[in-house]
């Protein structure tokens, strides 16, 4: 499991994010994407085949640059999309992405506001989840994401991260227990892996 990043979690803001609070967040990620020059060959290449003049919904093309590999410009695209709004699928999209792509330091801020305002869904919390494990949060992972299999039993991400953790901590029967739980919401090859580590007589 990753180790815990101190600097980055004292970081954090310590309350929940006003909605200007938000908007300026959103913002100034918007705007040191654009001021790193390793970024300009994505930005354009955003820019080139979705014009602003052009498009209406970057989310779409989100969408679409991510189902062709490019996540570096799916990021850039859900950066453009959540200017100026709290829509939820606008930030669950953009948070999800900053996890996969290194900086769940900024995504949390954005996902504790929306917890605010839905604070029984799944995909947030497991969003919050997934980011306090990269952090190396193991107790406020735990704490997300058993909230997230509170409303769905078998979430495959969500079970699979309590079973590394689990695991890491040497609760071998737990371990088991939510690798299967993640196996039963859909097959993935890590928690398949562990658990014929941990159970080699497992089918």
């Amino acid at each position: 499991v990753p180790e815990r990043n101190a600097k980055l979690l004292n970081a954090l803001p310590k309350q929940v994010f006003s909605k200007d609070q938000l908007f300026q967040h959103t913002a100034s990620l918007l705007k040191n994407f654009e001021s790193l020059k390793a970024n300009a060959r994505y930005k354009d290449n955003v820019l080139k085949n979705f014009p602003p003049a052009k498009t209406k919904d970057y989310q779409q093309a989100a969408t679409i640059l991510w189902f062709n590999g490019c996540v570096i410009e799916t990021l850039y695209a859900f950066l453009k999309s959540a200017q100026n709004t709290d829509d939820c699928l606008a930030m669950k999209n953009l948070s999800a992405l900053l996890n996969l792509t290194g900086f769940p330091h900024k995504s949390i801020p954005i996902l504790k506001f929306q917890l605010e305002k839905n604070p029984k869904n799944k995909i947030i919390l497991n969003n919050l989840g997934q980011a306090y494990y990269e952090l190396g949060e193991m107790d406020e992972a735990m704490r997300y994401l058993t909230a997230c299999t509170g409303y769905d039993r078998f979430n495959v991400q969500a079970n699979n991260t309590i079973g590394h953790i689990e695991q890491s901590r040497g609760n071998t029967q737990q371990a088991i227990q939510a690798y299967s739980n993640s196996m039963n919401g859909g097959y993935n090859n890590s928690a398949a892996s562990n658990l014929k580590k941990l159970k080699p007589d497992s089918p």
